[in-house]
């Protein structure tokens, strides 16, 4: 019965107070990533989260739980997993400890363990722990394999 009643009847706070004031064009928001780098998911808790095949996202993309991604990024990623499929395509920075790469991937990645699959394409800068590199994978990139110092 709340939709039946008078506003003054339902005893809603927020009525009397202004709606937020949209952001200023050209105003700049605040990043998200401190707080998604705060953010400790616990492994059971941790969803991945999709991307599909079409989707365009610029900018930072930061997650406490794996991503997987059939679309385009350009920007910086950071999650604890990284997929990418062979349609999906990653232009700028990723850091991450798990990074699987069917896709074309160009920039800077760092990250523990990289798996190259055979449709993938690296250009441009690669430090990881390990690597595991499929026959037919395209690498035009500076390599680093091994632990950091």
């Amino acid at each position: 019965m709340l939709f039946n009643k008078p506003k003054s009847e339902r005893g809603d706070a927020a009525d009397s107070e202004t709606p937020p004031a949209a952001p200023a064009p050209g105003a700049v928001l605040p990043v998200l990533d401190d707080a998604v780098r705060r953010k400790s998911a616990r492994p059971e808790d941790a969803r991945p989260s999709v991307l599909g095949p079409g989707v365009l996202v610029r900018g930072y993309i930061g997650s406490p739980g794996p991503l997987h991604f059939q679309g385009d990024i350009e920007g910086t990623v950071e999650a604890p997993q990284v997929t990418l499929g062979a349609e999906g395509s990653i232009r700028g920075q990723m850091a991450c400890d798990r990074a699987t790469l069917d896709g074309h991937f160009d920039g800077r990645l760092q990250c523990r363990e990289l798996n190259v699959g055979a449709s993938a394409r690296v250009d441009g800068q690669v430090r990881c722990d390990n690597l595991v590199l499929a026959m037919g994978a395209l690498i035009n990139a500076e390599v680093s394999i091994g632990p950091r110092e």
